[in-house]
């Protein structure tokens, strides 16, 4: 199993209202964000509102003052790999 070539940070953790992940690809590449439960339901898809992203640094802001207090997984897809981030949103 190979190392995934591309950095991603997501922050605040725990979340209050607000979201930011941001992430550094080697080269352009298309990019799939979700956020899911921990049961799986998936809460939002594709949150980074385009496929294709640019080579270096990109970042996707979500907003979740909507969603319930909980425990949330968000997954970041490319051709380079998967990472999966569990986020703490507090109200």
């Amino acid at each position: 199993m190979g190392c995934i070539a591309f950095n991603t940070t997501v922050f605040f953790n725990p979340a209050n209202e607000q979201l930011k992940t941001t992430f550094n690809l080697p080269k352009d590449s298309e990019v799939n964000a979700s956020l899911t439960t921990l049961a799986g339901t998936v809460i939002t898809e594709n949150l980074s509102n385009r496929t294709l992203m640019s080579k270096g640094t990109s970042t996707i802001n979500c907003t979740t003052d909507q969603l319930p207090t909980g425990v949330y997984i968000m997954t970041i897809q490319t051709e380079f790999g998967t990472q999966h981030h569990r986020l703490l949103l507090t109200h």
